[in-house]
């Protein structure tokens, strides 16, 4: 078998992602803004690619811990939502959870953390899909 890029594998294979909604106790939503493509300058819910052997729930812990320097708690999972781009496919579990600790710290990844009440206009597209059916979920 012969080793393949990242590059080369992600247009052969979709991607099994978690995407966190951190919830504040005025049922704000966090989002960031992306510092890197795609959708570079948008406002999106943190998340990331689940890594072999990890679980979807432990994969929510770690990624809230390395994009923004926070502990969490599970409150619930959402649902999977699917985005298909030209550049990659991805399958994403959604889950909301609350701050048990620690105060947001971003990583390379965002400009800019912000809780918001109303959707943003400049969010991703799927993003603001999510934040409407865990809304009208509340």
């Amino acid at each position: 078998m012969t080793s393949i890029s990242f590059s080369e594998f992600r247009k052969l294979f979709p991607f099994s992602v978690v995407e966190i909604i951190v919830q504040d106790k005025k049922n704000r939503f966090l989002l960031t803004k992306r510092a890197i493509t795609p959708y570079k300058n948008k406002w999106h819910f943190p998340g990331g690619i689940v890594e072999r052997n990890t679980s979807l729930e432990k994969m929510v812990k770690i990624i809230a811990k390395r994009e923004l320097n926070l502990n969490v708690k599970i409150d619930k999972f959402v649902g999977v939502y699917e985005s298909i781009l030209p550049e990659r496919h991805d399958i994403s579990h959604i889950y909301i959870v609350h701050i048990t600790k620690g105060d947001i710290k971003l990583d390379y990844q965002s400009t800019e953390a912000k809780f918001f009440d109303k959707i943003p206009k400049n969010i991703i597209p799927l993003h603001q899909k999510m934040w409407q059916d865990v809304r009208n979920s509340l």
